[in-house]
């Protein structure tokens, strides 16, 4: 990066700037235009002035060998219109330039269909390969983006050169050129760094899925040359239960042309996304076939030099999801990695059991989770899909990717997506095949520079400290720098979309940072060889030493020395849930010792209310600093909760059924509601919802938060309301107008009025207004309506959708009728003969079908009481 004064700030007044020494600037050389050089970690728009200070002869940067390094110099027009201004860089070392794109070129990319130029974005954003632009209005500035690159035979060393800029008309301006060159290649970055990339958000031009190899190779190559290591394999379909592949357009083909690119390496896996087994609505492989397909695909990859394939499990599924653990618990033995995205902390914790890698959203680490990640086995990645679209700012983008990664210990960096729309990275010049970077794209590349010259000081560190008697003062020095590093960026609240000059880090200190570490490589070498990677970390099975142990042994082996006998039988009580019960107290026990407080807090939910004597230690935990234990502790006090016969597959209980100890958690749950954490807050809400009319003295706090305008709040207020039922008879008003306001979509609410029942009996009118096909919820409203006045005309309706193809959403709105009728139970009786007539239509949703066989037709039978739903 640019070696910048300290004060790069943009100034807002043009007779500031001629007075500080443009004039004299303009009549020393009687040009109409100044020259400038600008941070590469800032766009730099069309209405940037200059200030004088940024005003040089000389602009200088520093980069190892095989590194890309950017310059960015600032054209700005004074008094006139400036035409064809024109770049030439004389350098022994090769560089590319760009500008910002041309005004024609972005308007008529941006009427094209599933284009990803948007006129919303800001022009100086898009870099245009290039060397001469157009125009240039009167007091605006433009951008030149320089990117260097030293190979690795590059000799060590100061590199001169001239940098020329010459608008037709004017006199050209000579700026000195000097770049040093450090004597040592960076090392391979361990950690995965990746866009989610799907073909078919290409441009239309492109296709969809099968593009043409020669555009595939080109996207894949500009990847690489980005730093990214790894990709995403989309749309793969069938591909893990047809054996061998062949002409493989997900997996097969893709992968064979990314190796090609220099994209991929054995050592860093790669993800398939839409796997047959793995995802809703495909073929549904039989256990067998997904295990011949699973221990074929190891060896193959292994004979063919490949990169270990993870699946890609639920996406950003919350809590509950339903039939996650169903699912995906199955797939643990097989010798096959599973990863999702979670865009909070709750899934973490749920469902982390299940999952190899975590990849959480940016900005949602604590402390505690990652050292649980840690002690389970889990290889904790992270992603974004708002870093780059929240502000545009190449700095944000340099700092999650490179200083965030390293600083946490992540195994991985993913961002989406590689192309679409407001979160691409690059974009296509018309008939061009060629990617265009965005200045974010290149802000990550120089992130993950960033990480590696890290990297390779801590190997330097590890190395000397292990090899040496005694560490020299150099080694010590260089480790005392990474830690105080690493903790100065641990410690920082500011999320990385939110980075910006001075939050957390001045400018300058980017670069200053990548010196000090270039500097400590040179002194501490030679350059180590970078370690071997280590075998595939896979997802502890902790509960195994004692899954077959009785509940007595499993209490014995909590009072063990070693915490990995702690944890496996605190693990193994979770596994036992209910039968648990007599372990409570020595769980209880447990919550203070960080090691074993997460396996105990779930083997605490899973005996539910029998472990009502454990509340109070648990709902100490709610004022403890770190969110991920108050999460762990509130899932702990919903545990207690559960009704007696809670409805696992539907998420619902009998009113009747609420637990004898919900008075005893009801407290708790009501302070955990308040936690400044939307997570802890969201399972609060939860648990409450379990405690039916015993959280009535929530029910103000519960209208307020619905009627409010935060979404996760208000969501957790309808929660809540929901478990109150007739007792939440007062927010009827407030969900009347929710509901119309919505236009009938808003399911959460048209939930809670089917628990309110018969008092809600005000919104009927509002309810048959939408009563109608062309809602796309209209089993929802069928559902509450019927909840509320017992018609069996509603029933009728929506047993009418089973199987309807019209329907707006599809079988989606199937498996929400499916849910209905089970929930309802002997309520639904009279259209059980309708219901099993339309099982024929239901061959296309055999899941369904059985839910329906096995199910329904059991609680109608079984004259099962209906069950209140938690809200979607």
């Amino acid at each position: 990066m640019l070696m910048l004064p300290a004060n790069t700030s943009v100034v807002v007044v043009l007779t500031v700037i001629l007075t500080s020494g443009l004039a004299s600037a303009q009549a020393e050389h009687e040009q109409e235009y100044v020259v400038f050089q600008h941070t590469t970690l800032e766009n730099l728009p069309a209405t940037q002035l200059p200030k004088s200070e940024s005003i040089t002869g000389t602009v200088s940067c520093a980069l190892a060998r095989g590194e890309y390094e950017p310059i960015q110099i600032g054209v700005h027009a004074l008094n006139h219109e400036l035409s064809n201004i024109r770049v030439t860089v004389e350098s022994d070392l090769e560089v590319t330039l760009y500008h910002r794109i041309d005004p024609g070129i972005k308007q008529q990319l941006a009427s094209e269909p599933g284009t990803v130029v948007l006129m919303e974005v800001p022009s100086e954003a898009y870099l245009q390969r290039g060397n001469v632009v157009g125009k240039l209005a009167e007091g605006h500035s433009t951008n030149f983006w320089l990117l260097f690159r030293a190979d690795p035979e590059t000799a060590p060393g100061m590199h001169q050169g001239k940098i020329r800029i010459e608008p037709r008309g004017q006199t050209a301006t000579e700026l000195d050129l000097r770049v040093r060159v450090w004597p040592f290649q960076l090392a391979e970055p361990r950690a995965v760094f990746a866009n989610y990339y799907r073909q078919d958000f290409m441009p239309e031009r492109f296709g969809s899925w099968e593009l043409e190899d020669q555009l595939s190779l080109a996207i894949y190559q500009d990847m690489a040359a980005h730093g990214q290591n790894s990709v995403s394999f989309y749309h793969a379909g069938d591909e893990q239960t047809h054996l061998p592949l062949v002409d493989s357009q997900g997996v097969e083909k893709s992968i064979t042309l990314a190796r090609e690119a220099g994209l991929t390496r054995v050592e860093i896996p790669c993800v398939t996304i839409f796997t047959s087994h793995l995802s809703p609505g495909l073929s549904s492989p039989t256990e067998t076939q997904i295990e011949a397909a699973v221990k074929w695909l190891e060896p193959e990859r292994q004979k063919r030099g490949r990169p270990e394939l993870i699946m890609f499990g639920r996406d950003e599924g919350g809590y509950p999801t339903f039939g996650m653990r169903e699912t995906y618990a199955p797939l643990r033995p097989l010798p096959i990695r599973l990863s999702t995205d979670m865009s909070h902390i709750t899934p973490a914790y749920a469902y982390g059991d299940i999952h190899d890698v975590w990849t959480l959203h940016d900005g949602l680490l604590t402390s505690e989770l990652k050292a649980e990640a840690r002690r389970m086995g889990v290889d904790l990645w992270i992603y974004s899909y708002r870093i780059w679209r929240q502000s545009y700012s190449p700095l944000c983008q340099r700092y999650f990717v490179g200083l965030h990664t390293w600083a946490h210990e992540l195994g991985g960096n993913w961002i989406w997506a590689y192309a679409h729309g407001r979160h691409s990275q690059v974009w296509w010049q018309p008939d061009s095949y060629e990617p265009m970077p965005h200045t974010g794209w290149e802000g990550r590349r120089d992130g993950v520079d960033d990480y590696r010259y890290l990297q390779m000081v801590e190997d330097l560190v590890k190395s000397k400290t292990r090899d040496l008697l005694a560490p020299d003062r150099l080694t010590v020095e260089a480790g005392a720098w990474l830690e105080a590093l690493r903790a100065r960026l641990t410690l920082t609240a500011i999320q990385p979309h939110q980075v910006e000059a001075g939050k957390p880090l001045d400018l300058e200190e980017y670069d200053a940072i990548r010196a000090t570490a270039a500097d400590y490589i040179q002194k501490l070498g030679p350059v180590a060889d970078q370690p071997e990677q280590g075998v595939v970390r896979r997802l502890k099975d902790e509960a195994a030493t004692f899954r077959s142990k009785t509940v007595d042994q499993c209490v014995a082996g909590l009072d063990g020395a070693d915490v990995s006998q702690r944890r496996a039988a605190a693990w193994a009580l979770a596994e036992l849930g209910s039968r648990a019960a007599p372990a409570t107290l020595a769980l209880a026990r447990l919550l203070d010792d960080s090691e074993v407080r997460f396996p105990a807090l779930h083997a605490l939910e899973a005996i539910g209310p029998d472990a009502y004597p454990a509340a109070p230690p648990i709902a100490s935990l709610l004022s403890h600093p770190d969110a991920f234990v108050r999460l762990g502790a509130t899932f702990a006090l919903a545990g207690i909760a559960r009704p007696r016969n809670w409805d696992s597959d539907v998420h619902g209980y009998a009113p009747e059924d609420v637990s004898p100890y919900a008075h005893t958690v009801m407290q708790p749950l009501r302070q955990a509601l308040r936690d400044e954490h939307e997570d802890v807050r969201w399972i609060a809400a939860y648990g409450l919802f379990r405690c039916g009319a015993a959280a009535a003295p929530t029910l103000p706090a519960a209208i307020k938060m619905a009627n409010g305008e935060i979404g996760d709040q208000r969501a957790a207020g309808l929660r809540v309301l929901c478990g109150l039922g007739p007792a939440a008879a007062e927010a009827v008003p407030l969900l009347i107008k929710s509901y119309d306001a919505a236009k009938g979509e808003d399911r959460a609410v048209t939930w809670t009025l089917a628990a309110i029942g018969p008092a809600a009996s005000d919104a009927v009118e509002v309810l048959e207004q939408y009563r109608t096909p062309e809602n796309p919820y209209l089993a929802d409203t069928c559902y509450a309506l019927f909840c509320i006045r017992g018609e069996e005309s509603d029933l009728k309706t929506m047993a009418g959708l089973l199987g309807d193809k019209s329907c707006p959403r599809g079988c989606s709105e199937w498996e929400d009728v499916v849910r209905f009728l089970n929930a309802l139970g002997v309520k639904a009786a009279p259209v059980a003969p309708m219901v099993r007539e339309r099982l024929l239509l239901l061959e296309a949703a055999p899941d369904l079908k059985s839910q329906l066989e096995s199910t329904f037709f059991r609680r109608v039978k079984e004259g099962r009481s209906p069950l209140r739903l938690l809200p979607r």
